[in-house]
């Protein structure tokens, strides 16, 4: 495979890592605000990455930004002016079906987000057809299949507006059109649909939602999600 330039938006799930302490910070200034980037190259591969942490990535406020006051517009907008080849989006989730444990691994092959639709164009470039790039999908779970790692293949992630959890009634409701909830991918996804950047998920599941298992707890997802990183 030739060399690529891989963006990467973490989330909770990566903030706590170390495998993007050796890359080097820098500011990328876009029409829509500034962004903290972190560039490199990926562990053992030849492959640089562009990465950047969607809740601290306001380069002007290094306070934490809740997810539906992440600048999703100026992240998507700073890996297009840095020349990404793909994006890579990795989130923390909850999953809504008893059979998808704790600590699973679930690369989506859709998602589901009717609601709040973000767009960057204010011309018709916003007319896109949604989608999750399907071959930098498949790519990814034979990457991680080839990695020994127990990755579910396909699945849909729910939008939800966030920051609180949902409600067990909502819960009952999105579980008609998908198996995981979450509050940022759909936001990242359409808009890299947008500037034609190939774009695929990695899900890593921290609860079980709203009435399903034991007891929902913020502390609770927050352990699952360092013991997962």
């Amino acid at each position: 495979m030739s060399k690529l330039t891989i963006g990467i938006i973490g989330g909770s799930s990566l903030f706590h890592s170390t495998r993007f302490s050796s890359l080097a910070q820098k500011v990328v200034d876009t029409e829509h605000g500034s962004v903290l980037v972190y560039t490199g190259v990926w562990g053992s591969t030849t492959h640089d990455i562009v990465f950047i942490q969607r809740h601290h990535a306001d380069a002007a406020n290094h306070e934490y930004n809740q997810p539906a006051n992440v600048n999703y517009r100026a992240i998507v907008t700073a890996l297009k002016q840095e020349k990404v080849d793909c994006i890579i989006g990795v989130y923390s989730v909850g999953s809504m079906r008893l059979d998808i444990p704790i600590g699973q691994l679930v690369i989506p092959d859709d998602y589901f987000n009717p609601f709040n639709i973000l767009n960057i164009s204010t011309s018709y470039e916003a007319h896109v057809v949604p989608h999750i790039t399907e071959p930098l999908r498949t790519h990814l779970v034979q990457l991680l299949q080839q990695a020994n790692l127990n990755v579910r293949d396909g699945g849909v992630y729910v939008q939800t507006s966030g920051p609180r959890f949902e409600t067990k009634s909502e819960i009952r409701f999105f579980s008609q059109y998908g198996e995981l909830v979450g509050m940022t991918g759909a936001h990242e996804a359409g808009l890299a649909n947008e500037v034609k950047l190939p774009f695929a998920m990695v899900s890593i599941v921290d609860n079980l939602a709203n009435g399903l298992g034991h007891k929902l707890t913020v502390c609770g997802a927050r352990r699952c999600i360092k013991a997962h990183v």
